[in-house]
């Protein structure tokens, strides 16, 4: 299955900002980043290497932030359970 990311231009810009915020943990700054490539177009194989991060990393969070219809991807709490 394919995941992509279609953001609106309201979309784009609190990403943009959330990204820039001071206190954001790399983790989060990383997932708002799988969010903000895939949107430019990139594939999961090619993100996961830009980010050292797995492919299967960037295509879970990449489907949450698309399941949960939200420009916010915050840092999961250490659990089995992890959400978004």
């Amino acid at each position: 299955m394919m995941y992509r990311v279609q953001l609106t231009d309201e979309q784009r810009e609190e990403l943009k900002r959330r990204t820039h915020e001071s206190g954001v943990k790399p983790r989060t700054r990383d997932r708002l980043e799988m969010v903000r490539l895939s949107n430019a177009g990139w594939s999961i194989p090619r993100i996961a290497p830009h980010l050292c991060v797995s492919e299967s990393c960037v295509r879970r969070w990449i489907q949450r932030f698309l399941e949960s219809a939200s420009t916010h991807c915050r840092t999961a709490p250490m659990s089995v359970n992890r959400r978004l």
